[in-house]
């Protein structure tokens, strides 16, 4: 009952139910009993104690497919990409036909994601997407097509993204699963967001918040609040897009998913810096840091540090920025990412701007613009072609 709360996006429900079935589980065998307990910690989001007990199940049946894969969804729930590609490969030794179950091809999809690894996820969604082709696996057919069409925005080809997407909208609401449908019509309005269609991406973003709030899925409210301001913050209503950064704060307050916190303290500093804000910018930036290392989210520590350092530029605290500068180095490493170049990080090349080092800011601001070209993220192109722009100027170089 609480896996059918949790699937449905009931969040507090699916909590309530494990509470139950915890209870419950005392006088169960040891192998029944950690299940329960393994689900529970994953349902509260405790990915660290779901994956401590997702191995002692695993290894209790290493031929247990089901075990497999939830070991491999608490790894990449938990960012440790890396461990759950690691665990994909084992689950493919297992004996026929559990190792050509479309399930680890799912998993392996997004755990490439993870990794930035484009091409791998998408020939992982293709191959979960050719296996999945009975009646009765049509959910895991949607869930194919949006990993497919996630990999086919990575790769920079929007149009097959939008197919993807559409198509796996289309089948989850033929399928009843509304929540389902409200992930891939987020999908799809992120992706008309990164191509400049924001009037479209807002109404998307729009239908889905009501969808969230009327089934009281506060994680999701959360990030659908989130990138409703980043719309507005685009459009140039900035007082709009710090009001939805805090409804998105408040309901995250309520999440056990926390990510979204993050995004938001993140985001909202940003806009504080532009209205000249900085010390009310820099406690969101150092309590989204917190909330980050709390829950082991590298690359959320690294985005929310990055912007640290940004501020710190600008205080002229040159030296506090280069090593703030170099902790994003050192999480960016440390999360495996492979598409980022060196030294694209905004704060970084801003700080190789000021500190005189302007043919290195040339390079790395125009690998970071390449990046963002074929993300085809219009936003991070611009700022970084803004800062190509800059370091050029200060070579005495102002016809390129």
């Amino acid at each position: 009952l609480s896996d059918t709360w949790s699937w449905l996006g009931y969040d507090d429900r699916a909590s309530q139910e494990c509470r139950k079935a915890i209870e419950l589980s005392k006088d169960l065998s040891p192998e029944p009993a950690l299940w329960v307990r393994g689900r529970c910690y994953e349902i509260d989001y405790d990915f660290d104690q779901a994956i401590t007990t997702y191995r002692a199940l695993w290894t209790l049946s290493p031929e247990n497919l089901l075990y497999g894969l939830q070991l491999v969804s608490a790894q990449t729930q938990a960012e440790d990409g890396g461990n759950a590609i690691a665990t994909i490969d084992k689950l493919r030794k297992l004996p026929q036909p559990a190792r050509d179950d479309p399930r680890i091809d799912l998993a392996e999809a997004e755990a490439a994601e993870l990794l930035d690894d484009a091409p791998r996820a998408r020939a992982a969604a293709e191959a979960a997407l050719k296996k999945s082709r009975s009646p009765q696996q049509r959910l895991l057919a949607a869930e194919a097509k949006r990993w497919l069409g996630t990999a086919y925005k990575d790769l920079g080809e929007p149009a097959k993204a939008r197919a993807a997407f559409t198509d796996a909208k289309d089948t989850f609401d033929a399928l009843g699963d509304g929540l389902g449908a409200a992930l891939a019509q987020q999908d799809l309005a992120e992706l008309l967001q990164e191509q400049g269609d924001v009037e479209e991406a807002l109404l998307f973003y729009e239908e889905v918040v009501r969808f969230y709030t009327q089934i009281g899925h506060t994680s999701n409210l959360a990030s659908a609040l989130s990138d409703i301001a980043d719309v507005l913050t685009t459009q140039g209503d900035v007082t709009g897009a710090i009001a939805a950064y805090d409804k998105a704060l408040a309901a995250s307050a309520n999440a056990r998913d926390r990510t979204s916190t993050i995004d938001a303290l993140t985001r909202k500093g940003d806009l504080l810096v532009w209205q000249g804000n900085l010390g009310e910018a820099k406690k969101l930036y150092q309590d989204a840091v917190a909330t980050a290392r709390t829950i082991n989210q590298k690359a959320q520590e690294a985005d929310a540090l990055d912007s640290f350092a940004h501020v710190l530029i600008i205080e002229g605290d040159l030296t506090g920025a280069a090593k703030t500068c170099q902790e994003v180095r050192a999480l960016d490493e440390a999360t495996g990412a492979g598409n980022a170049p060196a030294g694209s990080w905004p704060s970084f090349i801003e700080l190789l701007l000021q500190t005189g080092q302007a043919a290195q800011a040339e390079t790395s601001a125009r690998a970071a613009a390449q990046q963002a070209a074929k993300d085809q993220s219009l936003i991070r192109q611009a700022n970084a072609e803004d800062r190509l722009a800059r370091s050029l100027l200060a070579q005495d170089k102002p016809g390129k």
